[in-house]
C-alpha cells in the first residue's frame, strides 16, 4: 500500500529512521522496489536521507553488481549476485567463510601467531581505523563500473578485466572463499594459501571453488599489474589486492601466483 506521495511502510521506516521495523518488513519479503512520486525506491531514499543504519539492511542480490562481457552475443551488461551466482554455479561471498568452528579457531590463532613474529617475511599489516573503514566501504559497494568478467581463451578461461582507467593503490579486492583445514584440501585451481597456524603441519586454505568474489577470476602473470598484502583486522588474516602500476580501460587484471601454485599444474602457454 502507498500514501498520497507514493510511499510504501518501508518508505516511512527509512523516514523515520526506525531500523527495527524495516528490518523485519524486509525480512518478511516486503517490496523494495517500489517508488514513490517522486521516484524512490525505499533504498535509494534511505541513500538520499544518509540513512547509514538503514542502507546496510537492505538487500544487494539485486543491485547491478559487476560487468560482464558474454562471449556470444559480444554485449556487456551488469550481473546483480543472483545472475552472477547462476551464471558461474558459485555462491557469491563478501566475507571469508568457515569449514567449522574448528577451522576459525585456527584461524584466530593463526592471525595471533603471524602478528606475534615481527620477522615472519608474511607478516601482516594492522590497518587503522580510516583504512580500515576505507576497506569495507569497498567490499560493500557495487564493482560494476571498476571490473568486467570477460572471456580470455579456451586455455584460460575468465578473466577480470578493468571497467576503467584504475591508478596506483587502488583498491582491487579481497580473495573470498571457504577457509579450509590440509585435511580437508581438495586440489583445485581455486585453492589459495592461507597461512600456516604455529604447527608448521597444520596448514589453512581458502578455496573459492565453489564461493568467492570477483577476485577468483584474476588470472596469473609474471608480470602482474596487481600486488597483493596481507592485513590483519577482526581478529583474522585477509588477503588484499592493489594496483600495482596505472592499469588503462580494458586491461585484464594479473597477479604473480608464485612458485608454489605451479608445482602440481602446467601454466597456460600464453601467460
Amino acid at each position: 500500500a502507498q500514501d498520497p506521495r507514493g510511499n510504501t511502510r518501508l518508505h516511512h521506516s527509512v523516514i523515520k529512521n526506525d531500523v527495527e521495523a524495516l528490518i523485519l518488513l524486509v525480512q518478511n519479503g516486503a517490496n523494495q522496489h517500489i517508488q514513490n512520486c517522486n521516484g524512490w525506491t525505499p533504498q535509494a531514499l534511505a541513500k538520499l536521507l544518509g540513512r547509514k543504519n538503514c542502507i546496510k539492511h537492505f538487500t544487494l542480490h539485486d543491485l547491478p553488481w559487476i560487468s560482464f562481457h558474454d562471449k556470444v552475443s559480444g554485449l556487456i551488461s551488469a550481473l546483480t549476485i543472483k545472475e552472477f551466482e547462476k551464471l558461474f554455479e558459485i555462491e557469491y561471498l563478501q566475507q571469508l567463510r568457515f569449514d567449522s568452528l574448528n577451522i576459525l579457531s585456527k584461524a584466530e590463532k593463526c592471525a595471533k601467531y603471524h602478528l606475534g613474529n615481527p620477522e615472519n617475511p608474511g607478516n601482516a599489516i594492522v590497518p587503522d581505523e580510516a583504512i580500515l573503514k576505507w576497506i569495507r566501504a569497498n567490499n560493500s559497494t557495487p564493482i560494476w563500473k571498476d571490473f568486467l568478467i570477460k572471456w580470455v581463451n579456451d586455455e584460460i578461461g575468465y578473466g577480470l578485466f578493468t571497467n576503467r582507467n584504475l591508478m596506483i593503490g587502488e583498491y582491487i579486492g579481497e580473495y573470498l572463499g571457504e577457509i579450509i583445514g590440509h585435511k580437508n584440501t581438495k586440489f583445485n585451481d581455486y585453492l589459495y594459501y592461507y597461512h600456516q597456524t604455529p604447527d608448521p603441519e597444520n596448514v589453512l586454505y581458502i578455496s573459492a571453488e565453489n564461493s568467492g568474489n570477483h577476485t577468483r577470476f584474476i588470472n596469473h602473470s609474471s608480470d602482474p599489474n596487481i600486488l597483493g598484502s596481507i592485513f590483519c583486522f577482526d581478529g583474522l588474516l585477509h588477503q588484499i589486492f592493489f594496483v600495482r602500476t596505472n592499469i588503462p580501460k580494458g586491461k585484464q587484471l594479473t597477479y604473480n601466483y608464485g612458485k608454489v601454485f605451479w608445482e602440481n599444474r602446467k601454466k597456460p602457454l600464453s601467460i
